[in-house]
């Protein structure tokens, strides 16, 4: 597996439980706040659990900074997502 490949499993999976705290949240503390769509869609809470889930799907991208450690370290191939 290569490098990038880790990076991306890994970044993955450390969004699992930042995810898990925002739906708590938003069903703990701000469940009086939402009466609808658009009040879910306005919240902050929402917003980081919609970001949080485009970085397990699409990976930490060409900006990221292990793409830089990488290439930096003459890992160029290592950063280059496959």
């Amino acid at each position: 597996m290569m490098a990038s490949e880790r990076a991306r499993r890994a970044t993955s999976r450390s969004n699992v439980p930042m995810i898990g705290t925002m739906a708590v949240a938003l069903a703990t503390a701000l469940a009086p706040k939402i009466d609808g769509l658009g009040a879910l869609f306005g919240l902050s809470e929402f917003l980081y659990i919609a970001l949080l889930v485009q970085l397990a799907i699409g990976g930490a991208g060409a900006i990221s900074l292990d793409r830089l450690l990488a290439s930096r370290l003459g890992m160029a191939g290592a950063a280059v997502r496959g």
